[in-house]
């Protein structure tokens, strides 16, 4: 892209190239081209989910509570086929995080798939 267009495109001047390559601007497009709201306009509140769940808190799918990873998230949806569970106690030392009905599910660092 020319340095113009870019400037033109960004609102706090990135000129990083991860931020301007051929799918970054594919994907911003399409949603401009597509109804969208800010994430601001529809929560008030953020939390981070937990990152340091043990190996000793999964329990057998079905005794526990399902506990989402960003792979369990395929085309957008929810995969409870590949859904982990942890053990109440584990879930109960996490429910500031517990995600509850309505609620959005981010991540800051797994990539799209648009097709």
């Amino acid at each position: 892209m020319a340095k113009s267009a870019v400037v033109s495109q960004s609102e706090k001047l990135r000129l990083d190239s991860k931020y301007f390559c051929k799918a970054a601007v594919r994907t911003r497009h399409f949603v401009e081209q597509n109804a969208f709201e800010r994430l601001g306009a529809v929560t008030s509140v953020l939390r981070k989910g937990i990152f340091d769940i043990k190996a000793d808190t999964y329990a057998q799918p079905g005794d526990g509570v399902p506990f989402l990873r960003i792979s369990d998230f395929k085309n957008g949806l929810i995969d409870e086929e590949s859904t982990a569970w942890i053990s109440e106690e584990a879930h109960r030392r996490e429910t500031a995080t517990a995600l509850k009905h309505g609620d959005i599910a981010i991540s800051k660092t797994a990539y799209p798939e648009l097709r």
